[in-house]
């Protein structure tokens, strides 16, 4: 790969054809995760071995998890770890969860690759490691949109620039009556301040190639693995406000936000509270003190936990999920 506009992935790194995510992870990441597909997995239709550590991902692939024996294996864990029985109306529930974000085939059983791809790409995006898992193409693709919003060539771009960008994208839509002038100008503005956010990994008011790829690979990943299910377009968000965005998050973002809660949710509760949530601050890696973090999220919360049980389902994460993955910590998108 040329090693213009910052570089990417060592030519050594880089591939004609994507890998399986869980290639990307390091072994002991690759043990946890087969030892997590071997709760359920106990007839080991396709492992052939022992142990994590006799596992050969490769003979793993015929592999699959039925729904019986994801019922089975979701009580048994249940049992060991609270000691009480799970209820069948919350095995159904996390069934359907389960069918609904790993089953990508709609076969209603969930293969060795679905699941650990899964798995793998919360992994690979909480230790910035996704751009290992692109193909040259793909970093291509990436390297044209950064070449594009780097108007002077200077292998970065800056907020000018970035802002440029988006009022050219936004004009085209308001243009064809798919905006008012006036909202073309606020997501403008809420653009570029998610761009630095997410992108400005140096908090220099400099984005260069590296710090771009490494975000947009989440994307390009979400993307590849939207196409390998056969998902052909996403629906266009126009919500004016979080609550509303929460309601109509992609089908790749609520994948997403589901894999999160599981993350999230350590106990098996099927809720979250506030110091299960408090953990995401690390994985963000954001640019402000964690004092602040900590008093926004506990406003934030408040407000969210709409029956004010203290801790939030699935349906009340939605909108923490916005606030902290698509809204970029913008506090004013609860006003």
């Amino acid at each position: 790969i040329n090693a213009e506009y910052g570089g990417g992935p060592k030519k050594d790194m880089a591939r004609d054809e994507p890998p399986q995510l869980f290639e990307c992870v390091d072994e002991d990441e690759l043990d946890a995760i087969i030892e997590e597909w071997d709760r359920y997995d106990k007839d080991s239709s396709g492992a052939g071995r022992s142990s994590p550590q006799d596992a050969n991902p490769t003979l793993m692939c015929a592999g699959f998890i039925t729904s019986a024996e994801f019922r089975e294996g979701e009580r048994r864990w249940h049992r060991q770890n609270h000691g009480e029985d799970l209820s069948e109306e919350e095995t159904e529930e996390r069934l359907r969860a389960w069918l609904r974000f790993r089953d990508l085939d709609g076969d209603q059983q969930v293969s060795w690759y679905e699941f650990a791809n899964a798995k793998a790409m919360i992994m690979l995006e909480s230790s910035g490691k996704m751009a290992a898992c692109l193909t040259e193409e793909e970093v291509e693709q990436a390297r044209a949109v950064f070449r594009e919003i780097d108007i002077d060539e200077s292998n970065t771009i800056c907020e000018t620039e970035v802002r440029a960008y988006y009022q050219k994208r936004y004009a085209q839509e308001v243009a064809l009556t798919l905006r008012s002038p006036v909202r073309a100008l606020q997501l403008v503005d809420d653009s570029v301040k998610r761009m630095f956010m997410s992108h400005d990994a140096s908090g220099d008011g400099l984005i260069d190639f590296d710090e771009f790829l490494a975000e947009e690979a989440k994307n390009l990943v979400m993307d590849r693995r939207r196409a390998a299910a056969g998902v052909l377009g996403e629906p266009s968000v126009t919500a004016e406000n979080v609550t509303d965005v929460a309601q109509m998050l992609t089908d790749t973002q609520l994948e997403h936000a589901k894999m999160k809660f599981d993350e999230l949710d350590t106990d098996g509760s099927g809720t979250i509270d506030l110091k299960e949530l408090k953990k995401v601050f690390k994985s963000l890696g954001l640019k402000v003190k964690k004092d602040t973090f900590m008093k926004d999220l506990k406003k934030v919360f408040k407000q969210i936990d709409k029956d004010g049980n203290g801790v939030l389902d699935f349906e009340e994460f939605r909108a923490m999920y916005n606030y902290l993955y698509v809204a970029s910590l913008d506090m004013s998108s609860f006003c």
